[in-house]
């Protein structure tokens, strides 16, 4: 994608400019971790002496890392874009469902079956959540930064080297806001502390945003997708 069509995307329709955005993100973190495992192989082939595997990986490994590099241009472009478009919003999503809440007054009426299952594959724009389940254990949260941090303080309880790791892991970072921190970073947003820890993470992301950065850490932690669900309370969408 040029520059100029990145821009026109993020002039007319920037919502979806920053969706763009955040999937390239998650892309370039999972072809990361494949390269982190092909890295294995080499290496196992290598030991084993099957050096034509261990090349033929190494050759492939380096297209994979070349289609990287494209995709990180593109998500600077597009951090550049969306800083230059005045008309975006920066209302984080928890702030925006209670706006309309406040505004609709029979806001109830929105309200969804709160036993449904959602994977973090949804898209949980205007939506507001009611709990999460990780390997069956069913947690209460009234919004998005809650879910991310039980499900921080969760994982943190499970190992927290993982979590430590993650305040100087790049791909466990944004692009120009830390994610994790030991301390109150002055660029984070709104950072808050994870229950049992001293790590801080910055809680002013997008429902999207949000669930993005869970696929991170599940993946991180190396826990199955399928074992973690989202519960919403109301979905808003309809109202935009």
């Amino acid at each position: 994608m040029d520059m100029e069509l990145l821009t026109f995307i993020g002039k007319e329709v920037p919502n979806a400019a920053s969706d763009i955005k955040e999937s390239l993100d998650l892309l370039s973190s999972s072809i990361h971790m494949c390269l982190e495992q092909l890295g294995e192989q080499i290496l196992k082939a290598h030991n084993n002496a099957d050096f034509e595997r261990s090349i033929e990986i190494s050759q492939q490994s380096k297209k994979i890392k070349e289609i990287d590099t494209q995709i990180q241009m593109m998500v600077t472009q597009l951090d550049e874009v969306l800083d230059h478009c005045e008309n975006i919003e920066m209302m984080e999503s928890d702030a925006e469902v209670e706006k309309i809440e406040r505004e609709v007054p029979n806001y109830r009426d929105y309200y969804v079956d709160q036993n449904i299952e959602y994977s973090l594959y949804d898209d949980f724009t205007h939506k507001r959540p009611a709990a999460f389940k990780l390997n069956n254990e069913k947690e209460l949260a009234k919004d998005w930064k809650e879910v991310l941090l039980k499900t921080l303080a969760v994982v943190a309880k499970k190992d927290i080297k993982t979590l430590d790791m993650f305040t100087t892991l790049p791909e466990m970072q944004g692009k120009k806001v830390p994610y994790f921190s030991k301390h109150q970073n002055s660029k984070m947003r709104k950072p808050m502390k994870i229950e049992g820890t001293d790590i801080y993470v910055e809680t002013n992301l997008s429902a999207n945003g949000i669930r993005n950065l869970l696929i991170k850490v599940l993946k991180q932690y190396k826990i199955p997708m399928n074992s973690y669900k989202i519960y919403l309370r109301a979905d808003y969408s309809e109202l935009h």
